[in-house]
């Protein structure tokens, strides 16, 4: 199609005309969603929720560098002593999360 053509289409389309009151419904539902009171903010609060973050984030990153000292020895000697096991083990989950990733599961 031409733009030529287009624009000729377009030139024979009669114009839309809104009814009577309909930009004042379109304000008045705009208006009706909206809450006339402004939100009232405070400061401290918003410290709070920074200082609670960061606590949070602090306890977890303590917590998980805990857990990986603790575990870490024994698990090396664990996975060290049962290579072969180990490696078939990480070959069938690669594969499987592979499958699952590409949605080619397993069908009944």
């Amino acid at each position: 199609m031409r733009f030529e053509d287009l624009e000729e289409a377009l030139k024979r389309q009669p114009l839309w005309e809104p009814p009577a009151g309909f930009a004042r419904a379109v304000v008045a539902r705009a208006q009706a969603g909206n809450d006339p009171r402004p939100a009232i903010e405070y400061p401290i609060l918003a410290f709070l929720r920074g200082a609670e973050l960061a606590v949070a984030s602090a306890a977890l990153l303590y917590a998980g560098a805990w857990i990986l000292w603790r575990v870490t020895p024994p698990l090396a000697g664990v996975l060290v002593a049962n290579a072969i096991p180990v490696a078939w083990t990480c070959a069938a989950l690669s594969l499987l999360s592979a499958m699952w990733f590409t949605q080619l599961r397993f069908e009944k």
